[in-house]
């Protein structure tokens, strides 16, 4: 049984042995050394040539892009720190942290001095206008039977339009403070003052900080941190970072297309809205400022984003695929020109952009010209071959 075991082991082998030897007789034929025309051409074989596949060079449009690398900001322009006009103590809190507002929205109220004088001051002048222009009344019907003097009916006059101008001052002051026509007419009405000074949001938007603004905390205008800020979210910022080499290229109201890699390199679509004055001396960079639409969202403050920005677009430039730029020992680079699929010529060539697989080719063809595309590789070796 061992026996039997090891002749067919040897078999086995002598197989896989004579369909090797097969195989490298193949390949040393597909790679024989065709003969070399000159130095800068060589004769594929019928058999070889069934390796190389052949593609023109192609007029292409290319878009001339810059990137760079950046984060994610809220819009400055669109974000309020909502403080009181006047001093107080933080009376209720109507909103929570990351809810959306509406513009004139209460956020929240305070317990205010100054606006329960501004009350005080209204009610007053209200009584005083209502006493003045009942005397101006009686004074013009006595007037007119002659009862009064002419002294004491300018007198009556200058009494009424006085408190007319203090009754209209106290209006507009309380307008100051956010009242509206009908909490004005309420409170002469009522001849009541209240202090709770209700705080409203300036713009429609989302609450993005809450620095605490528990009731008895004491706030005042401008003392940071404000009790809250609001932001108008369905426009963010994305802050890059923009080689000094690259500026001149960048203008203000470019298309700019945003990948963020922490959303599965999703990408959003912006626009340039500004271009910093001063080159930092330690990156050697500009700061770039572009508006990106974002009313799904998903953009959050800080989320690292790569920016591409295209600065031109170049029309109808010679192309040709990746797989037909070959690169030599020295670096330089190469393609194999042909013009019936077996008598190829090296040349050499400059490459620009790159894009969606084709290379623009800056110098060392022409379009129509038709060049190896896979198996380009395949035609250096043959030719290093032959060479040697």
């Amino acid at each position: 049984m061992i026996k039997k075991i090891a002749i067919t082991v040897v078999v086995l082998l002598l197989i896989a042995l004579t369909r090797w030897l097969e195989s490298s007789h193949i390949t040393t034929k597909v790679l024989a050394e065709p003969p070399l025309i000159n130095k800068e051409q060589i004769l594929l074989t019928g058999t070889q040539s069934q390796f190389v596949k052949i593609k023109p060079v192609v007029a292409y449009d290319f878009r001339s892009n810059k990137e760079s690398v950046g984060s994610i900001a809220f819009n400055d322009l669109k974000t309020i720190q909502v403080f009181p006009n006047y001093p107080g103590k933080i009376h209720a809190v109507f909103v929570k942290l990351g809810e959306v507002v509406k513009i004139g929205q209460p956020l929240y109220s305070i317990d205010s001095s100054d606006l329960l004088q501004a009350e005080s001051t209204l009610i007053a002048n209200a009584a005083a206008k209502e006493l003045s222009t009942k005397a101006l009344s009686r004074a013009r019907a006595l007037y007119k039977l002659k009862a009064m003097s002419e002294k004491d009916y300018q007198q009556a006059i200058s009494d009424q339009q006085t408190a007319e101008g203090n009754y209209q001052s106290a209006i507009k002051n309380l307008k100051i403070f956010g009242k509206t026509d009908g909490d004005i007419q309420s409170i002469i009405l009522n001849k009541r003052a209240d202090a709770d000074l209700v705080v409203r949001s300036p713009l429609s938007g989302k609450i993005i900080t809450f620095n605490n603004p528990a009731p008895g905390a004491y706030v005042q205008p401008g003392t940071l941190p404000a009790p809250m800020a609001v932001s108008d979210t369905s426009i963010k910022w994305m802050i890059a970072n923009v080689a000094e080499s690259d500026i001149s290229a960048v203008k203000v109201g470019q298309s700019v297309d945003v990948r963020v890699p922490s959303l599965n390199d999703r990408h959003f679509m912006g626009v340039v809205s500004n271009v910093g004055a001063l080159v930092d001396a330690n990156t050697h960079s500009i700061l770039v400022r572009s508006d990106i639409k974002d009313n799904t969202e998903l953009l959050i403050p800080g989320m690292l984003a790569y920016f591409t920005i295209t600065t031109g677009n170049l029309k109808g430039v010679p192309a040709v695929p990746f797989d037909s730029v070959v690169r030599q020992g020295d670096g330089s680079l190469i393609v194999w020109t042909t013009h019936n699929g077996r008598l190829f010529e090296k040349k050499q060539v400059q490459i620009g952009l790159q894009q969606n697989g084709f290379y623009q080719i800056t110098s060392g063809l022409e379009i129509g010209e038709s060049v190896a595309t896979q198996g380009a590789v395949f035609v250096s070796h043959a030719y290093d071959m032959s060479a040697e």
